[in-house]
């Protein structure tokens, strides 16, 4: 780098006591740092043109000198030492004279060699003729946009048409400072805050200039106008407040009704991870896909309470509000016997049957004969009653 080269030392040593020694050398210090191209690899060159088709720049603590590779188009161009590269003959776009290796006519491909007197580097460059073009490219790009406050990306997109490549710019004196532009797209360098606009007027009206140029340098411009649109960004707000509902079993209709209100349109959802598979919503109203059973619960955690997330959205800010659904028991079920009857008995035996039953309902069973014969005598005590998950003896 900066200290390549030789440099020279010397020392001298004195004990104190007239003694003295010296000693000189020399330290070479090797350039091992390559140079680095600042000089593009494409350039567009117009036909039967002279003078400096592409220069070439690098940089390096050393001086540079340039030269041409080979084994491509090279032997057609001349270079000087200070990389300014120039075709020996004015080329013709109707004759082209490059070669084949890169596949295409009017492309002449070079190697262009940078040297600081130890190392070298090099780059391909494609040099593209192009016919003589007096006509300047037409944006067909609109001159008014609409951007949302806040919002990022593109902004605008200069499009435009030519016969020949294009390149885009932004001109200068309006509200171009606050924009980036990169191959046509343009962006806000900040988000744009409608209630705190930063345009030259102050009015979310961003007034710029976009330039297009075509390699010939013939150039076009357009004044182009961003507006920036208030975007909502006030929530709806429930006015369903419950968080927990009852829902008696074996009911259809309407178990929940979600209810918002805002200054736009409200759209309502349910969401997921809960028990919300288990129910339809149609504008707000919450149906069960199926009737709900208190004695067979089909919520993730069989408990009869059934957990969903309701959602309201005004098509750019949504809320959200988790409500309960407690599913209660109806008496919707009869006793059913569980024992089997003693159907034979001989006339020299006592007769004896125990009669169990049960109740999904838990409601206490009361046995009575409505048919039997007069010998026959039905006592509580012997009675064993099963409820829905227990069994019991009655006392009277």
């Amino acid at each position: 780098g900066q200290l390549s080269g030789d440099h020279e030392v010397s020392l001298r040593g004195d004990d104190g006591h007239g003694g003295i020694t010296n000693q000189s050398f020399t330290i070479n210090v090797v350039d091992v740092t390559d140079p680095v191209f600042t000089s593009g690899t494409t350039e567009y060159f117009v036909e039967d043109g002279t003078g400096a088709a592409h220069t070439a720049e690098a940089i390096d603590s050393n001086p540079l000198t340039y030269s041409l590779g080979t084994g491509n188009d090279e032997s057609l161009f001349d270079i000087t030492t200070a990389g300014i590269v120039t075709f020996k003959t004015p080329p013709d776009f109707e004759n082209p004279i490059d070669g084949t290796a890169d596949g295409s006519s009017n492309t002449y491909l070079i190697n262009v060699i940078a040297d600081d007197g130890t190392n070298e580097v090099n780059q391909d460059v494609t040099l593209t003729v192009i016919k003589a073009d007096n006509t300047a490219p037409v944006i067909t790009s609109a001159q008014v946009v609409d951007f949302t406050e806040n919002g990022t990306g593109a902004a605008y997109t200069v499009t435009a048409t030519d016969t020949n490549p294009v390149s885009f710019s932004l001109g200068a004196g309006n509200d171009e400072g606050l924009f980036n532009i990169n191959a046509g797209v343009i962006t806000f360098r900040t988000p744009p805050d409608f209630e705190s606009p930063v345009d030259g007027n102050g009015d979310n009206e961003y007034e710029i200039n976009v330039i297009v140029t075509d390699v010939v340098n013939n150039t076009t411009n357009q004044n182009v106008t961003i507006s920036v649109t208030n975007e909502d960004e006030i929530l709806p707000v429930f006015t369903s407040t419950a968080t927990v509902v009852s829902f008696a079993e074996n009911g259809t209709g309407t178990v929940y009704t979600i209810t918002a209100t805002d200054a736009n349109p409200v759209s309502y959802g349910l969401g997921t991870g809960n028990d919300e598979g288990l129910f339809n919503i149609n504008a707000g109203v919450i149906t069960f896909k199926a009737v709900p059973d208190f004695e067979a619960p089909a919520d993730a955690n069989t408990d009869n309470l059934y957990v969903i997330e309701v959602q309201a959205s005004d098509g750019t800010n949504a809320i959200r509000q988790t409500v309960t659904v407690v599913v209660t028991d109806e008496n919707d079920n009869a006793p059913e016997f569980t024992s089997v009857p003693v159907t034979s008995v001989s006339d020299n035996e006592v007769y004896s049957y125990q009669v169990t039953a049960s109740d999904a309902d838990r409601d206490f069973i009361t046995v009575e004969t409505s048919v039997n014969p007069g010998w026959l005598t039905l006592r509580a005590n012997p009675v064993v009653v099963t409820y829905h998950n227990f069994t019991m003896l009655p006392t009277r």
